[in-house]
């Protein structure tokens, strides 16, 4: 069937149902939804910070918390406190997730190629790996740092930096959610993890480029993740802490060597 007959049918349909104020239900729909993915256990807990949640969210989400979208946003949470971040990165990535599902893990391509928590499209990763929360989560959280280095994006406006990581035609959706982002993240209340040991100790160690004048330290998260800190003679000083490649773990008391060449 081309395309002019399909719209031409279509028409018609719509025509004999404004005519008629009924529709008749059809079996066998040509593009049925997939179900949401998880986003890890659903517990009594999650339902009851939904409960929580629905006497205090008043933006999109506002009385439609559910214990799913709870897990949901503690899989986000959970994977940037694991990052070694602060709670705004949690913030900017439940809020940004807000905007963009709703807080499902939906694999269903509604946009373009986009699917998963922040509606990723394809240049993003596979579509396995965009409905991992935890990857998806993570590769928000590189695209952030990456867009502000130095950790800039601590001390920017929350709605402004979900825009410039996801770049959505409407940019202005951000910033009216940001607050239930901030009340979501409260209400989790997931442990913050230790936070990486300071420059001194079997773990870390502290280099000197005398070409650049900057300090930079090195060390080993718990979880084998190395972070990486730097301060530069005569900046505003240390850096906060950024893991270097999530997706590699050291194990043991590796050393930093400082090669000139």
């Amino acid at each position: 069937m081309n395309r002019r007959l399909r719209l031409s049918l279509s028409t018609l349909a719509l025509t004999a149902v404004a005519a008629t104020g009924t529709v008749t239900a059809t079996t066998g729909p040509a593009y049925a939804l997939l179900p949401n993915r998880s986003c890890g256990t659903i517990t009594d807990a999650d339902a009851a910070v939904a409960a929580q949640l629905n006497q205090q969210l008043t933006g999109s989400l506002a009385h439609a918390m559910t214990a799913y979208r709870v897990s949901c946003a503690r899989a986000v949470v959970t994977t940037v406190r694991g990052l070694g971040l602060p709670e705004r990165a949690a913030v900017i990535a439940v809020t940004t997730a807000i905007v963009e599902s709703t807080l499902e893990n939906n694999p269903n391509v509604l946009d373009h190629t986009s699917v998963g928590l922040f509606q990723q499209q394809d240049f993003w990763g596979s579509t396995q790996q965009r409905l991992d929360p935890a990857w998806s989560t993570t590769a928000f959280i590189n695209a952030m740092q990456r867009t502000y280095p130095g950790g800039s994006w601590q001390s920017q406006d929350i709605g402004t930096v979900c825009q410039n990581v996801q770049r959505s035609a409407y940019p202005d959706r951000y910033g009216q959610q940001a607050a239930d982002g901030q009340r979501i993240v409260a209400a989790l209340g997931v442990p913050a993890p230790t936070p990486a040991p300071a420059a001194s100790g079997p773990t870390a160690a502290t280099l000197y480029n005398p070409d650049t004048a900057t300090a930079e330290a090195f060390a080993v998260n718990a979880d084998g993740i190395m972070v990486h800190a730097y301060n530069t003679k005569g900046g505003p000083g240390w850096t906060p802490w950024e893991s270097l490649d999530n997706s590699f773990r050291f194990t043991g008391s590796p050393t930093a060597v400082y090669n000139p060449v």
